[in-house]
């Protein structure tokens, strides 16, 4: 795998460079080479994992974790703990398994989480591209990662499995960082140039969006209102309604405290 520059570019006064991760093949005497043309579904599923990425941030930020600013700078010790029970092997009937199903879920939930943006997890997947890309977008947040956060756990619960520790750990302290004092979950702007960016580089409007108190039924680009920009936070509705539910499920497992403040 390799990672080529491409074009510089502004995005509401941000500095960024793309940064397309190359897939390669890789031949039976260890070469690799570029997939050009056609690729097997097998190894489309492979390298899709391992081998393809894009990224907007910030120059400075290039082969950083970006700085995000969260409504809460500070968050308590927050910590996964070990899953119960006894394992064991057993002759069971070839039938559909549930659980490999789920681990096979908690692999992809997992591997998706990018740690170079605080694991927010990859949207938009463009396979006309050549190579493909992961892309982030407004949706990372906005529809996604909550769902993400509590099927993890419920899909933990299922298997017991523990791969991806670290990334289901930073997932969960992101999202910590994004509940404000109010109940809300605020979502960050500056630190991720992509947040009021829908997937195709369009900018996000009210229309398609959340009002901004601009008028009823004006079309407005949101990274132009004065008020959100300066704020660097937003809140949409449907985040807000669907963090309660991964947040019952944190209690219901560690019983930290934190989590029924909200």
């Amino acid at each position: 795998m390799t990672k080529s520059h491409g074009q510089e570019s502004t995005v509401r006064g941000y500095p960024v460079s793309i940064l397309v991760h190359e897939m390669k093949r890789t031949t039976s005497k260890g070469r690799a080479k570029k997939t050009h043309g056609k690729i097997r579904r097998r190894e489309f599923a492979t390298s899709v994992g391992a081998a393809v990425g894009l990224s907007l941030l910030p120059k400075a930020l290039m082969g950083a974790r970006s700085r995000i600013e969260y409504i809460r700078k500070t968050i308590p010790p927050i910590s996964v703990p070990t899953y119960g029970g006894r394992r064991y092997w057993d002759r069971v009937p070839d039938t559909l398994d549930l659980a490999e199903r789920a681990r096979l879920a908690i692999n992809a939930l997992t591997r998706l989480a990018d740690p170079e943006a605080d694991y927010k997890c990859w949207f938009t997947l463009q396979v006309n591209r050549k190579p493909m890309v992961w892309s982030h977008e407004w949706s990372d947040y906005v529809g996604q990662q909550t769902k993400f956060m509590e099927a993890l756990t419920l899909l933990r619960t299922v298997t017991g499995d523990t791969r991806e520790p670290e990334a289901e750990l930073g997932i969960i302290k992101a999202a910590a960082h994004m509940l404000g004092e109010d109940g809300l979950y605020y979502q960050p702007i500056h630190g991720r140039p992509w947040a009021l960016m829908e997937s195709r580089g369009r900018p996000v409007t009210t229309g398609t969006a959340f009002s901004t108190g601009l008028g009823a039924g004006e079309i407005k680009r949101v990274d132009q209102n004065p008020t959100v920009m300066a704020v660097g936070q937003f809140s949409d509705a449907y985040s807000c309604g669907r963090m309660p539910l991964a947040m019952t499920l944190w209690y219901e497992r560690d019983k930290n405290p934190f989590w029924p403040r909200f």
